[in-house]
């Protein structure tokens, strides 16, 4: 088993599919979305699971289908409801980084408009308010990454001069130095740094705003980087 994957969170709509289709480009790497390998599994749509058997066994489904997936050298896209079930998120973080692609509550609900026929995995009636509610927490309990794309287009969340980073890790100081001193060399320099501790489950974070600079690698090195870190976060 390889720590060279990275591992894509986040709700229904925030862009898991695309962007990780598009950053698997960009670094050369596979991509494999979870949802589909369930529905290849099971031979029904993620919808007709939660019709016929209920959202508690799509869960469980679910969970089979990842803890029984070893992922080489690929950008995984998961499910929204992974984060339910622990025995998933700890199989999956044996393979690299967990990265939390987080969009606000008011900017999902204005881009998603089929919620209802999705095959969400949640109780029968539940708003979109509160599975965001419940979720929230989750993929920030288990993220090592936590990428902000709050009112960004996709295009500008792959080439934009800016790249917003969040950091939750136990070598706050260690991690951080290495990734500034790594994208920096590949063109890229902090512009900003913040600090705070998360309301929810009390980890450090650390945001960091990196924009491009004359005088760093050829173009695009900086994907290398990241995906040289990718291997050790």
């Amino acid at each position: 088993m390889r720590h060279n994957n990275i591992i894509l969170i986040g709700m229904p709509g925030a862009g898991k599919s695309t962007l990780g289709v598009q950053l698997a480009k960009l670094l050369a790497m596979d991509f494999v979305d979870t949802d589909l390998l369930i529905q290849r599994r099971y031979q029904s749509s993620l919808q007709s699971i939660v019709d016929h058997h209920g959202y508690e066994v799509l869960r469980d489904w679910e969970a089979d289908v990842v803890t029984d997936f070893e992922p080489e050298q690929t950008v995984v896209a998961t499910g929204g409801s992974v984060v339910y079930r622990q025995r998933s998120m700890n199989h999956l973080q044996r393979f690299g980084p967990v990265i939390y692609l987080y969009v606000s509550r008011p900017v999902l609900e204005q881009c998603l408009s089929n919620f209802a026929s999705r095959g969400i995995a949640a109780a029968p009636g539940s708003s979109f308010e509160s599975i965001y509610e419940e979720r929230e927490p989750l993929y920030r309990r288990y993220a090592a990454i936590i990428v902000d794309l709050d009112g960004v287009s996709e295009t500008t969340a792959m080439n934009a001069p800016s790249y917003i980073f969040t950091f939750s890790c136990p070598d706050r100081a260690g991690i951080l130095a290495k990734v500034s001193g790594e994208l920096y060399q590949s063109g890229l320099f902090i512009t900003e740094v913040a600090q705070y501790s998360d309301p929810y489950t009390g980890h450090f974070f650390s945001r960091m705003v990196f924009d491009q600079r004359a005088g760093g690698d050829e173009p695009g090195a900086w994907q290398d980087r990241l995906r040289g870190l990718a291997t050790e976060l």
